[in-house]
């Protein structure tokens, strides 16, 4: 029953996401700190932004030869200062879509509906019966013919399968 049990079909895959977005977040993290733990370096509020004078910059630059992407913006080049905010959008972004898909994922295998609560709809099903069905219903095909029929036709069909077992 365990390939059936759709709530749990995309755990695996939403575990890895939330590993990277993790990583991601922690790496930001890591060169937001280092930034701002320099005293030149400061962040505007309004912004949401690491911000220094050019020559800070320039400085920080010839230092570290790889720091996130980093621009000038028409505001800033007129106060003379650069800033980390298109890699740190962009960075969000990716992450943010990351998280859409993971939630539209889940909301996908929650529509879909559940072979265990299909079951247990059925009113008049004998317990050998319920337990014969979920030993038939552990192969996916027959699982997939199960759903997919229309709620009144799945005691009928589910009964055929069990006695035509019965019998060979």
């Amino acid at each position: 029953m365990k390939k059936n049990n759709v709530k749990y079909e995309n755990m695996n895959d939403d575990k890895e996401v939330m590993k990277n977005l993790h990583k991601k977040l922690r790496n930001i993290y890591t060169i937001l700190k280092a930034l701002l733990d320099q005293s030149r370096f400061g962040w505007d509020d309004e912004k949401h932004m690491v911000t220094a004078d050019s020559y800070v910059w320039d400085e920080y630059l010839k230092k570290k030869r790889k720091l996130p992407e980093t621009t000038l913006t028409a505001e800033d080049s007129k106060k003379g200062k650069r800033s980390t905010g298109e890699g740190m959008i962009d960075a969000l972004k990716s992450i943010a879509s990351a998280v859409d898909g993971m939630i539209n994922r889940k909301s996908d295998s929650e529509k879909k509906p559940n072979v265990i609560e299909a079951l247990d709809a059925i009113s008049g099903l004998l317990e050998g019966d319920y337990l014969k069905a979920c030993d038939l219903l552990d192969d996916e095909g027959k699982t997939r013919i199960f759903l997919n029929l229309a709620k009144n036709k799945r005691k009928m069909w589910l009964m055929w399968k069990i006695n035509l077992k019965k019998d060979n």
